[in-house]
């Protein structure tokens, strides 16, 4: 199983834990509320939801059994 690690950002300074969950070979999923930050272009997944939005952030991370 390929585990899930879900990212809070997806802009400049979350691209290389993006780009590190990713080439360990890891399903990454980053949030963020900006679909063109550059850290959306290298996820597994990438999901339109403000990090601040709690509920939100909290119901995906449970949908898709997060790992980290």
């Amino acid at each position: 199983m390929i585990p899930k690690i879900m990212i809070l950002g997806a802009g400049y300074n979350q691209l290389g834990l993006i780009l590190a969950g990713r080439d360990l070979g890891y399903h990454i999923i980053s949030i963020d509320n900006i679909p063109s930050n550059i850290g959306h272009e290298f996820s597994s997944e990438s999901l339109n939801i403000s990090t601040t939005d709690r509920d939100r952030v909290l119901k995906a991370a449970k949908s898709r059994n997060i790992d980290g």
